[in-house]
């Protein structure tokens, strides 16, 4: 036990330190590393590689499916498919459970660090000077931190997801922003193929942010929203057989109860009060049901410690919610039309997203892994919000004493 203790330690650190090199000198990003966030990252390195070895020892989905289960032969999409990356990771190296809680911990770090290059280039493309968004820095800790509120350290699929959805808004930014379109395509790319095997779901939320940003968009015409509306229904007929096959149902009825038995053994073990969970009737509570996946727990009926700590974590989010819609009117005003599509089309990803868990999912413990998927990126537009206030502030000072 002892050797191998040492053994996963020195091979997680080692990766750990592996993605740090490559952030660094093969990323681009030792120019924005100053002081401040330098400490910040440390700070934040040696929080996970605490939260790694308190994981480890809590039972979850990693050591009770992924790891025992692990094989190099690919047998389908989701559960499945983590238990790939498990055996692959198991050939090269990372032979124990702990020593892949490192590796995934290191995969989400690297997403952490596409959405802080994210948020400066959101940043600099709206007029604010480094040193404006400087003082921001701090907030990258929101990205950095090993926090129920974004991502969870375990093996599997939410640290590949937390990486591929930062890469799909990291290439939409620079996208929008003109150059050279390689590299945000094939970053693309790469982000859209893990989310494919691993949660097919989740395209189809960008699918339908994309069709609704077109059907509420004042510049697109009646033709247009009806041929958005087309290309949606198609790629619902393709898509749906193949989620049906990532749950292992053959209905959505199915999804829904699978995932309620699934959600029992979750850790938190507190439920949403709804009096149905079929996502036929429950549409009717789905404001409710989206709201509670969202911001709860909040202490009432939290039955152990992950709880409290998720409870702190939504009063945080709750405040910040509160902050971004305070301030959303303002933001936009600083970005060109372009970007306000985009700004437009990460709230209706957030829309769509937890829209789809209100109608599945009626356990906080699930809720709590999954919302990271919807509101990861919804961080992006609360850091710059944050921004605009302190700008905005000034700008009202200054008019008070002309």
């Amino acid at each position: 036990m002892g050797y191998e203790f040492i053994y996963s330690n020195c091979i997680g650190i080692s990766f750990f330190v592996l993605v740090f090199i490559i952030i660094i000198f093969f990323i681009g990003s030792g120019r924005l590393l100053t002081t401040k966030l330098s400490i910040i990252v440390f700070t934040a390195l040696l929080a996970h590689i605490i939260a790694v070895n308190v994981y480890e020892l809590s039972p979850s989905d990693s050591s009770a499916n992924y790891f025992p289960n692990a094989t190099l032969v690919f047998h389908g999409f989701g559960t499945d498919f983590a238990q790939l990356v498990s055996g692959v990771l198991k050939e090269i190296g990372f032979t124990t459970l702990l020593s892949q809680y490192y590796f995934s911990n290191a995969i989400g770090f690297l997403g952490a660090y596409f959405y802080f290059r994210t948020y400066v280039h959101f940043a600099k493309t709206a007029g604010f000077t480094h040193r404006e968004y400087d003082h921001l820095v701090p907030y990258s800790l929101i990205w950095l931190w090993p926090s129920f509120m974004l991502w969870s350290t375990g093996v599997g699929k939410d640290s590949f997801m937390f990486l591929s959805i930062s890469l799909i808004f990291y290439s939409l930014s620079i996208f929008n922003g003109g150059g050279p379109k390689f590299k945000p395509v094939m970053l693309a790319i790469i982000g859209g193929f893990f989310i494919w095997f691993l949660r097919p779901q989740v395209f189809l939320v960008m699918v339908g942010a994309i069709m609704m940003l077109g059907l509420f968009s004042k510049k697109v015409n009646f033709k247009t929203r009806v041929l958005l509306l087309l290309v949606f229904v198609g790629f619902m007929v393709v898509a749906l057989p193949v989620i049906l096959k990532y749950g292992q149902v053959s209905d959505i009825s199915g999804i829904s109860q699978r995932a309620l038995k699934a959600q029992i053994s979750l850790s938190s073990g507190t439920a949403i009060s709804v009096p149905t969970h079929d996502p036929r009737y429950l549409v009717f509570f789905l404001p409710y049901t989206m709201l509670a996946n969202l911001f709860l727990p909040l202490f009432l009926g939290v039955k152990n410690l992950i709880g409290v700590i998720a409870s702190v974590e939504n009063l945080v989010l709750l405040y910040l919610t509160w902050h971004y819609c305070k301030y959303r009117r303002f933001l936009y005003q600083f970005f060109s039309t372009r970007y306000q599509q985009l700004l437009k089309y990460m709230e209706f990803y957030l829309l769509m997203g937890i829209g789809f868990l209100g109608l599945l999912n009626t356990n906080l413990g699930l809720a709590m892994r999954e919302k990271i998927m919807f509101t990861a990126p919804f961080m992006l537009l609360i850091a710059m919000s944050f921004l605009v206030s302190k700008k905005y502030r000034k700008m009202r000072s200054r008019r008070a004493y002309e």
